[in-house]
């Protein structure tokens, strides 16, 4: 399964996965494309640490997902 953590306020956009590889920037993950949008992918334990702390250091919910076919959000 995955985790989904949603937050009460625009924070920045990104995905950690398995605490290692980070895809971050402007692409709106579940949402419409932009001309504009960009996105980087770095593999580092301490960027993907140190941005997981910095979003979730405020009120967020958690989500868990054990299968990928479920749809979380109503």
């Amino acid at each position: 399964g995955i985790s989904i953590f949603v937050t009460d306020y625009e924070t920045e956009r990104f995905a950690v996965i398995d605490d290692h590889i980070v895809w971050h920037g402007s692409v709106n993950f579940l949402g419409k494309e932009d001309i504009w949008d960009n996105l980087i992918r770095v593999e580092s334990d301490s960027i993907a640490a140190e941005l997981k702390e910095m979003a979730f250091q405020s009120s967020c919910h958690h989500q868990q997902v054990d299968d990928v076919g479920e749809t979380p959000f109503h």
